[in-house]
């Protein structure tokens, strides 16, 4: 049975498990329809999953805003372009490899940003609200998105230390307004599967990232009684990744 086979018939983990332990060979002629197949339905399932977050939010009141003291409204979700195919190859050229996943949220998913207001949920915003925004569609596009992980890229080559990182969120602290560290992102280039995130020193891969936050309605670090109630509305329903 094919890996998209047994990750449509529910195994998950499994599939994601033998998918990583083929490293970069997921790229070799044998594996990469399958794989990529694999990662495509992966975006879709995560697009409904957000979806039907954003849309029960905005039914209960959330307002979705920038994490300045502007507090400038904005929609929750955007979803991906007809062009979206187009930015991956040209990102790919620019970087290298970008994993399978990360590639399948930009060309079928699009960009998400969950920081805001609730009235049932005042701290709300402290509870590292879901953003992923590697298409720059809250800020001009494509083309801004592009320049600015060019930049980065060239500032990156001249230091020469670690890797390079595909930003792709504020982390927490600043998702609240308050200072704090650098952005959340995704190591390339990676010809694995599945990529690798960094969250200011710590590290999950990019489905786990997604499937954490996801099983949280969205909101990971909320608590108190009306977080947990609000925190289990927003998550029934959702499918694992």
């Amino acid at each position: 049975m094919s890996y998209s086979e047994r990750y449509r018939n529910g195994e998950t983990v499994e599939v994601w498990r033998d998918l990583w332990q083929l490293g970069s060979r997921v790229r070799e002629p044998r594996y990469l329809e399958d794989a990529t197949e694999v990662a495509h339905t992966m975006a879709i399932r995560a697009r409904r999953n957000i979806e039907l977050i954003a849309d029960r939010l905005v039914d209960s009141g959330f307002v979705a805003h920038t994490n300045g003291n502007e507090r400038k409204p904005r929609v929750p979700f955007i979803p991906a372009g007809e062009d979206s195919r187009v930015f991956v190859a040209q990102l790919t050229e620019k970087l290298g490899p970008i994993p399978l996943t990360v590639a399948s949220w930009i060309e079928f998913v699009g960009d998400v940003w969950l920081v805001g207001s609730h009235p049932r949920w005042l701290g709300i915003h402290q509870s590292d609200p879901l953003v992923v925004e590697f298409e720059g569609a809250y800020s001009g596009g494509h083309s801004v998105a592009y320049s600015y992980y060019e930049g980065e890229h060239e500032e990156w080559l001249k230091s020469g230390i670690g890797s390079f990182q595909m930003d792709f969120a504020p982390d927490r602290l600043h998702k609240a307004n308050i200072s704090g560290d650098e952005p959340y992102g995704i190591f390339v280039p990676d010809a694995y599967a599945d990529g690798t995130v960094n969250m200011g020193g710590r590290h999950m891969s990019f489905v786990s990232y997604l499937n954490w936050v996801f099983k949280a309605g969205g909101f990971p670090l909320g608590d108190g009684a009306d977080a947990r109630a609000l925190r289990e509305w927003l998550g029934a329903g959702i499918r694992e990744l």
